[in-house]
């Protein structure tokens, strides 16, 4: 999809989530690479192709880390766990609709993530992939600006 075929629905911005300590697993899961770049700058660069702004989320000790090429999103730390990210991106641009995922969905593609938006019903509070009998924890949503 076209950036510009969004034009009925609020504008869209995308948000990577990468703030989390991946204290399981023992390693930076977004900096992990599973397509010749860290997985964080993968799925930053395909929200870049449909989002009018995309967004890179981190903890403030992680700004090291990122090229200055890339545009991020310092962590507030006011929430717990994923929607910290996600909480403190709408309080800094709270007019726009966020397609958030997470940094460690290393199948999702460009295909996918254009399938999400072209699913958009902007008239809900969020659109995402999900069966009958569960959400998917794993994280690619579009929340929309109700």
């Amino acid at each position: 999809m076209d950036i510009e075929d969004c034009s009925s629905h609020t504008k869209l911005f995308g948000l990577v989530l990468s703030g989390g300590k991946s204290t399981r697993m023992g390693q930076d899961k977004g900096a992990i690479q599973y397509h010749d770049l860290p997985q964080r700058e993968h799925l930053y660069n395909l929200l870049s192709q449909v989002c009018t702004r995309t967004f890179l989320s981190i903890r403030k000790d992680q700004t090291d880390e990122i090229s200055t090429d890339i545009d991020t999103i310092i962590d507030q730390d006011k929430y717990k766990g994923p929607f910290n990210g996600l909480l403190t991106a709408h309080s800094i641009y709270p007019e726009v609709a966020w397609f958030v995922i997470a940094c460690d969905l290393p199948l999702i593609d460009l295909n996918a993530i254009n399938q999400l938006i072209n699913l958009r019903d902007s008239s809900k509070v969020a659109t995402a992939f999900a069966t009958r009998e569960s959400y998917s924890m794993r994280l690619a949503v579009v929340h929309e600006n109700i």
